[in-house]
């Protein structure tokens, strides 16, 4: 974990950083639910397989090990944008708190429910 020492140069590097995967994100979103590209046999060449059960690209699109390592990726990266919002929510109110509470103010009164 890197030390913040400076405030505005931690908010830099977290919109950076952030920013950064959000971008990624998109790219790999766009793609999650394909296969990946590779080479494959040409139907005119001699590379097809004789005798082997026809082809279905369904399974081979659900079944594709890239695939489902980007997918999974994906939703790990969603979940860490979530959680980088959520800690640094946290860490506000919780700033906020002491703050007030060093300057004397009471704590507001907990809503009603």
């Amino acid at each position: 974990m890197t030390a913040v020492t400076d405030a505005r140069t931690a908010l830099g590097d977290l919109v950076l950083t952030a920013r950064s995967l959000a971008l990624r994100l998109e790219d790999a979103e766009a793609v999650q639910w394909q296969a990946a590209p590779r080479q494959r046999p040409r139907d005119d060449t001699t590379e097809r397989s004789k005798g082997a059960p026809p082809n279905d690209p369904t399974s081979a699109t659900v079944l594709d090990d890239a695939r489902l390592v980007l997918r999974a990726a994906v939703r790990r990266g969603e979940r860490a944008l979530g959680a980088a919002i959520d800690a640094t929510a946290a860490a506000e109110r919780e700033v906020d708190r002491a703050l007030d509470a060093w300057q004397g103010i009471d704590p507001a009164p907990a809503a009603a429910a």
